[in-house]
């Protein structure tokens, strides 16, 4: 599945809730950041990751998490319009980079 074709909404907060195994709760993460860090939270997503904005110019910013081992070359990881779902991408591909 390619990720970056992901869309905010109902079909990306499916795949997360199974991702992290929690198909029982009624949550929107790639919407609501609240559930989004929720999310993360739940495998330990930001142990080795941050997020922030980054773009070329101030009109055309995006959210992005990235991989922190490293000080001088952060690696991107995820990235989106914004910060939730930035976030749940990100989940997505750390716990398939995981299996």
């Amino acid at each position: 599945m390619n990720f970056d074709e992901l869309q905010p909404g109902p079909e990306t907060d499916r795949l997360v809730a199974e991702t992290i195994g929690d198909i029982f709760r009624l949550f929107a993460p790639s919407t609501n950041l609240n559930h989004a860090f929720w999310a993360a939270e739940q495998i330990n997503l930001f142990w080795g990751m941050a997020i922030g904005q980054w773009g070329p110019t101030k009109d055309n910013l995006r959210w992005i998490v990235e991989e922190t081992d490293d000080d001088y070359h952060p690696k991107e990881y995820a990235s989106a319009d914004t910060p939730a779902m930035a976030i749940s991408l990100a989940i997505l591909k750390f716990k398939k980079s995981k299996t």
